[in-house]
C-alpha cells in the first residue's frame, strides 16, 4: 500500500479582516411589542470603532450585509441593547434578530438578578379580602397568554434577591396570583421556571391594589431527558415565555441543505445540551430558555457558532444559518491512530548523545550501570541505565548471506535504486570469498539472479547482476523472502553468520503477519537484517520483520549515509567484535522488575532477566533502561546490590564471557519525594523509552480491538511524563507528547462517533 499525500491549502485573512460575511435582519418592536419604525439602529465594531447606522421601515426592520471586523455592538436610539453581532472567519452567516425598545424596562431589569440560592421562601394563600397588616399592602399579579386569556394553576414568585426570600402563590381561575407584601419595596416576578419575567415596584399607600399584567406562554415541547442532554421535539413552532424560538439552518460544505444532522446546542457555563436534528431543508429547530449562551456543535464539526440570549427577554424569535465543514478528526478519527502495521517510532537509543567508557583491558565489551534516583520510605519506582559499548577487530567469520532486494516500481524515486546498486557493488567487494552468498530480487515476482553459493572468484559476476537490475513492476516480496530463508536453512552452519539481509522502502502488498510467518520456522538460527531505503520507508513493517528475526533495522535517508550504513554497519553485522551477546538483570525481591525497554526478555526467564541482544561490532555505544517498582523500602534495601551481566563470545565456538557490575541502592534519609531520572539526558532518554513503549502498546490494543487498554495506556504515561517534564522544555520530548495527545484524543472522538446512533427524518 503506497502513502497518500494530502496537501492542505489554508486561507489566513490578511490584516485581520474577516472573509465572512454577516446578513442581519434586526427588527425592534415597542414595549407592547408593536413594531418600531424610524428607529435609529447603530453597529459599532468592537476593536476599530467603525460604525454603521440604519433607520428601520414600517414593519420596524432594518436589513444590514457585515463583511469586516469581528464582534459588533447594537445600539438603539442611542440605547445599548447588550448585544453582539459576529463575522465568521469564512462564509455566509444569515441571522435574524428581534429586540424590544424600552428605555425604562432596560434600566430596571439591569437591577434584577438570577440567584436563587439558598432563600427563603413564603408560601402564600391570600384571599381577595384579605386585610394587610401596619405596613403591608396587597400585590396582585395577573398572568395572561399572548392572546390576553387568564392562566389558571400557575406558579408565580415575588423576589426580593438582596434580601434572599420571596413569597410563592398560585393563580386563581382568574389568572391571579394575590399577595400580602411590604409597601415602599422592590420585588422581581417569576412565573414558573422564568426569572425576572417581570417586576413590580410597590408604593408606600394604604388600601389599594398593587398590581402587575405578566403575559406567560406556556412552551409546547416534548423534552426526553438523557443524563444532561435533552432531546426536543417541538408541538409548536413559537416562542414561549421564558424559551425562545431559534431555528437553525445547515448546509454541507458544497452540498447545499444537510438533512437528518444532529445540531447541538451546548450550555456555556451550564451542563445541559439540547439536541435537534434537521428536516429536509436543513433546518433544525429549538426552544431555548433564554439568559443563556449557547455553543453550537455538529457531529464532526465542534465550536462553530454561538447563539447568545443572556440579553434577551419578552418573546424572541432568532434564526441562524451555518455551514458545516467536518473535521477529517472527528468524521474519520480512526486514520488518526496507527495500528500496528503503520506505527513509527523513532528508537529512544537515537537520542544518546554520551559516550560510555570503553571495555576494559582484555575485553571487548564495556558495561556501566547508573541509578536514576535515590531512595527513600516514600519510592515507589526506580531507574537503572545500563550501557555497553564494544571495541576491537571484528572476528573473522564466515557468512551465510541471502540478500532480498527490492526492484518494485516504488524504488525507482529518488535514485533510490541506483544508489542502493552502487553501496551493494561496494560492499560485494568487501565480502570474504569464503562466504556463501545468494541475492534474491522482487517486484510483483520473485527472480534469484545469483543462486546460493561459495562466493570465491565470483565477485566479478555478482556485480554484473547487481548492475543490471532495473526497476519497475508490482511490490510482493512474500516469495523472495520464503526463497531467502529456505537457501540460507539449506546451507546452514553453526560456525557461520547466517542471515537474511532485506534492502527495500518496505512498501508491500502483503500483510505484515504472512511475512512474519515465513520467519517463525527459522528465528532461532537465521537472524533477519532490514535496511529501509528513503525518507519515506515503510518503518511499520522494516522494524516488525527486523525484531522478528532477532536482527536490526538500518535506515538509508540520502547518499550520504548508503556508504556509512553499507560499509560500515553491515560490515559490522558481518564481521561482529561480540557474538551471542546476552543482558542479564539480578535483583532482589524488595524490587520488581516492570520494563527494559526496547527488549524483550528471552522465553521463560525472571530473576535474572535475561536478554538476547544483537551482535556487537567495533564502536557500538549502546543503552538499555530498567524500570523497577519498589516494595516496601526501609535502609536495609541499600545493602543488597543489583547485579548486571553481559555475557559474549569473541568467536563462534569460543568461550563465553562474562563482564559483570553490581550496583547498590542509595538510601536517604527523610519522606521527601525523590524524583527518578533527575540527570537530563538519563531523563529524556526514559520519557522517550516510556512514551515509545506506550504507544506501541497502544498500537497493539488498538490492533487487537481493545480501545480501552489503548486509551488506558496513553493516559497513564501522559501523566508521568508530565511528572518529570512539567513544563515541557524539551522539544523532541513535546513533538512525541503532542503525538500521544492527539492519539488520545482520537479514541475519544473515536468512542463518540461509535456512540452517535443515527435518526430516520419522518
Amino acid at each position: 500500500m503506497r502513502k497518500l499525500l494530502l496537501i492542505l491549502l489554508i486561507s489566513i485573512p490578511l490584516f485581520g479582516k474577516s472573509l465572512g460575511q454577516v446578513l442581519l435582519k434586526m427588527t425592534i418592536h415597542d414595549p407592547k411589542q408593536k413594531p418600531l419604525s424610524g428607529a435609529v439602529i447603530r453597529l459599532m465594531e468592537k476593536s476599530s470603532g467603525d460604525k454603521i447606522e440604519k433607520r428601520t421601515d414600517a414593519a420596524g426592520m432594518a436589513v444590514f450585509e457585515i463583511d469586516n471586523g469581528k464582534l459588533w455592538k447594537v445600539y438603539v436610539n442611542g440605547l445599548d441593547m447588550e448585544r453582539e453581532v459576529e463575522v465568521p472567519e469564512e462564509g455566509v452567516s444569515h441571522r435574524s434578530m428581534s429586540l424590544t425598545y424600552n428605555p425604562k424596562y432596560v434600566e430596571r431589569k439591569a437591577k434584577q438578578s438570577n440567584d436563587r440560592y439558598n432563600f427563603n421562601w413564603t408560601e402564600q394563600n391570600v384571599s381577595v379580602g384579605q386585610k394587610p397588616a401596619d405596613g403591608e399592602g396587597h400585590v396582585e399579579v395577573l398572568v395572561k397568554n399572548r392572546n390576553g386569556i387568564p392562566q389558571k394553576d400557575i406558579e408565580v414568585r415575588l423576589v426580593q434577591p438582596a434580601l434572599k426570600r420571596g413569597f410563592v402563590a398560585r393563580t386563581d381561575r382568574n389568572g391571579k396570583a394575590h399577595f400580602i407584601a411590604g409597601l415602599g419595596a422592590a420585588y422581581d416576578i417569576d412565573v414558573e421556571n422564568v426569572l425576572n419575567s417581570s417586576y413590580i415596584d410597590v408604593g408606600i399607600r394604604y388600601g389599594i391594589i398593587y398590581t402587575a399584567v405578566v403575559e406567560y406562554e406556556t412552551p409546547q415541547i416534548h423534552e426526553t431527558h438523557y443524563g444532561d442532554t435533552i432531546v426536543q421535539r417541538l408541538l409548536k413552532n413559537e416562542a414561549a415565555s421564558g424559551r425562545a424560538y431559534y431555528q437553525i439552518t445547515v448546509n454541507k460544505a458544497g452540498q447545499g441543505f444537510a438533512p437528518n444532522e444532529a445540531v447541538y446546542l451546548e450550555e456555556i457555563h451550564g451542563k445541559a445540551v439540547y439536541v435537534a436534528y434537521t428536516d429536509a431543508s436543513g433546518k433544525a429547530s429549538f426552544l431555548l430558555p433564554i439568559g443563556k449562551k449557547y455553543m453550537v456543535h455538529f457531529n464532526f464539526e465542534r465550536d462553530v457558532d454561538v447563539v447568545d440570549l443572556t440579553k434577551s427577554f419578552g418573546f424572541v424569535t432568532g434564526s441562524m444559518e451555518l455551514t458545516y465543514r467536518p473535521n477529517p478528526k472527528l468524521e474519520h478519527p480512526e486514520f488518526f491512530i496507527p495500528s500496528k502495521e503503520s506505527l513509527f517510532l523513532t528508537t529512544y537509543t537515537e537520542f544518546l548523545k554520551k559516550q560510555y567508557p570503553a571495555p576494559k583491558a582484555n575485553n571487548r565489551v564495556g558495561l556501566f550501570v547508573k541509578w536514576g534516583n535515590k531512595f527513600n520510605k516514600n519510592s515507589k519506582e526506580a531507574l537503572l541505565e545500563v550501557g555497553y559499548t564494544a571495541q576491537g577487530k571484528g572476528m573473522n567469520m564466515p557468512g551465510n548471506y541471502s540478500f532480498v532486494f527490492d526492484r518494485s516500481g516504488s524504488m525507482a524515486g529518488y535514485y533510490r535504486i541506483e544508489m542502493l546498486k552502487v553501496s551493494f557493488i561496494e560492499l560485494v567487494k568487501k565480502l570474504n570469498p569464503e562466504d556463501k552468498i545468494s541475492v534474491v530480487i522482487f517486484d510483483d515476482k520473485m527472480e534469484v539472479i545469483f543462486p546460493h553459493q561459495r562466493l570465491g572468484n565470483k565477485k566479478q559476476e555478482l556485480i554484473s547482476a547487481i548492475e543490471k537490475i532495473e526497476a519497475g513492476g508490482g511490490t510482493n516480496m512474500l516469495e523472495a523472502m520464503k526463497k531467502a530463508y529456505e537457501m540460507v536453512m539449506a546451507n546452514y552452519d553453526v560456525n557461520r553468520n547466517n542471515r537474511v539481509i532485506l534492502l527495500s522502502d518496505g512498501y508491500d502488498e502483503n500483510e505484515p503477519a504472512v511475512l512474519e510467518a515465513v520467519q517463525v520456522p527459522y528465528v532461532s538460527k537465521i537472524n533477519c537484517t532490514t535496511v529501509g531505503v528513503g525518507e519515506d520507508y515503510n518503518y511499520p513493517l522494516l522494524k516488525i520483520l527486523a525484531e522478528k528475526g532477532r536482527g536490526v533495522l538500518y535506515h538509508i535517508a540520502d547518499s550520504n549515509s548508503f556508504r556509512e550504513v553499507f560499509l560500515t554497519k553491515l560490515m559490522g553485522e558481518m564481521n561482529p567484535v561480540a557474538y551471542d551477546v546476552k543482558l542479564e538483570v539480578s535483583y532482589n525481591d524488595r524490587l520488581i522488575c516492570d520494563e527494559v525497554y526496547g527488549h524483550e526478555p528471552m522465553k521463560g526467564s525472571k530473576n535474572p532477566m535475561k536478554f538476547q541482544l544483537p551482535n556487537l561490532y567495533n564502536g557500538a555505544n549502546q543503552v538499555a533502561l530498567a524500570i523497577f517498582s519498589v516494595k516496601n523500602p526501609d535502609p536495609e534495601l541499600s545493602k543488597i546490590p543489583v547485579i548486571v551481566r553481559i555475557r559474549y563470545r569473541e568467536t563462534i565456538n569460543g568461550p563465553e564471557k562474562v563482564m559483570e557490575e553490581k550496583i547498590y541502592p542509595e538510601w536517604q534519609e527523610g519522606d521527601g519525594n525523590l524524583k527518578i531520572v533527575v540527570e537530563s539526558e538519563q531523563k529524556k532518554l526514559y520519557a522517550m523509552a516510556e512514551m515509545n513503549r506506550a504507544i506501541k502498546v497502544m498500537s497493539d490494543a488498538y490492533t487487537a480491538g481493545d480501545n480501552g487498554r489503548a486509551q488506558e495506556v496513553l493516559e497513564q504515561s501522559i501523566r508521568r511524563i508530565k511528572e518529570i517534564y512539567p513544563n515541557a522544555e524539551d522539544k523532541d520530548v513535546q513533538a512525541l507528547m503532542d503525538s500521544m495527545e492527539g492519539y488520545l484524543e482520537a479514541f475519544k472522538n473515536l468512542a463518540r462517533k461509535n456512540g452517535i446512533k443515527p435518526k430516520t427524518v419522518k
